[in-house]
Parts: structure tokens; sequence; C-alpha cells
């Protein structure tokens, strides 16, 4: 997790952290990451999977809609009410936090 008083900059999606605060087009906050979908290989990104209170599912948020990734927090390019349009998370190929490298560090590894 990122130290409140480091200065917010951009970062590539594999810098997401699980639990990453999710924002809306106009700031509105809309829940927190879940997993970071993408392609560990090639290093495509597809989307995230958000946790929210405004619906009973984890939401499936496609790369398409992510505005902006920080030290901080993600931000959508779209609102609330399009987010609560999009669909329920379906299992794809995934990224989790754990211990990885010969180094033994902490980032994001292939589920599968």
């Amino acid at each position: 997790m990122t130290a409140m008083n480091e200065e917010e900059r951009p970062v590539a999606w594999t810098a997401i952290y699980e639990d990453e605060e999710v924002l809306s087009a106009d700031d509105s906050p809309l829940g927190q990451v879940q997993e970071v979908l993408g392609t560990g290989p090639t290093g495509i990104f597809h989307g995230l999977v958000v946790r929210t209170p405004l619906v009973d599912y984890p939401v499936e948020v496609p790369a398409a809609n992510v505005a902006g990734i920080t030290n901080r927090r993600v931000t959508l390019s779209i609102g609330q009410e399009d987010f609560r349009g999009l669909p329920a998370y379906r299992e794809v190929d995934s990224f989790s936090l754990g211990i990885k490298g010969l180094l033994r560090r902490v980032g994001w590894k292939e589920d599968r």
C-alpha cells in the first residue's frame, strides 16, 4: 500500500494494489479493486474486478473504462450510473498479489 505522504503519480496496471480505491469520472467513490485482469506473458491489461456496495456482485470493469491509474487510486471514465450497468465478473485470466521472483519480492502473479 502507498504511503499517503508520497506524491501521487501515474503507475502501470501491474502496480495496482488489491483494495485500491476506485473512483468514478466525477471522483465519487465506487468501491475497491478485488482483482486485476490481464495476460502475464504479453502484458495486456483487460480491466478490473471491483468490489462495491452499489450492487450485490463484483463488477467487471473493462480496460477501456479505466481513465487513470495512480499510486493511490484508479479513476474510471464513467459515472456511477454507467458503473452500475456493468456486468458481474466472470472468471478470466487474472493476477493476485503474492511473493514472486528470485528475490522473493511482493508483486502480481498469475493465478493460473
